[in-house]
């Protein structure tokens, strides 16, 4: 079975290389500011669905071979502001600064459409994560943002 992941996340490729399967990589070229929803969690699922189906109209639509799609999106919660990935080092201080001594959420919407033998098959979830930053000072918050290339995350952080 052909697998695929939509994204580019260099997260999301070690995470399946380690688990030893073979994919390939077919980022979804969707527009997520189309998905507006309050609720964190459908949000997440709405997004990830997003690039689902822009991956599977795009390649898979009319085929009958067998494949997995496998779409997530990720994005701070952090008191009823939605936190994507920053525009630039500026704004990755400014949001650091901001989760710095502070809880938070973190958000990961995942999405699955499977093909075997014709039939297709959706699956949905999310995870949600509590996150709690120490006080960071200023020169901490700097010197991270010039080491780390935070304009791929969300938040400007990654855990793994």
């Amino acid at each position: 079975m052909k697998i695929i992941l939509a994204s580019q996340s260099p997260a999301r490729k070690r995470l399946l290389t380690s688990l030893g399967l073979k994919f390939e990589v077919l980022p979804a070229s969707a527009d997520e500011s189309v998905i507006i929803d309050p609720k964190p969690s459908v949000r997440a699922k709405k997004i990830a669905k997003l690039k689902a189906e822009t991956v599977y109209n795009e390649y898979f639509k009319n085929t009958s071979e067998d494949f997995l799609i496998i779409a997530a999106d990720s994005f701070v919660y952090n008191h009823g502001e939605f936190i994507g990935k920053p525009l630039d080092n500026q704004e990755a201080v400014s949001i650091l600064s901001r989760l710095s001594d502070n809880h938070h959420y973190l958000y990961s919407g995942v999405y699955l459409i499977s093909q075997k033998n014709g039939m297709r098959r959706d699956i949905s979830f999310y995870d949600r994560s509590k996150v709690l930053f120490r006080k960071l000072n200023k020169k901490e918050i700097e010197d991270f943002v010039k080491e780390v290339d935070v304009l791929k995350l969300a938040g400007s952080y990654h855990i793994e």
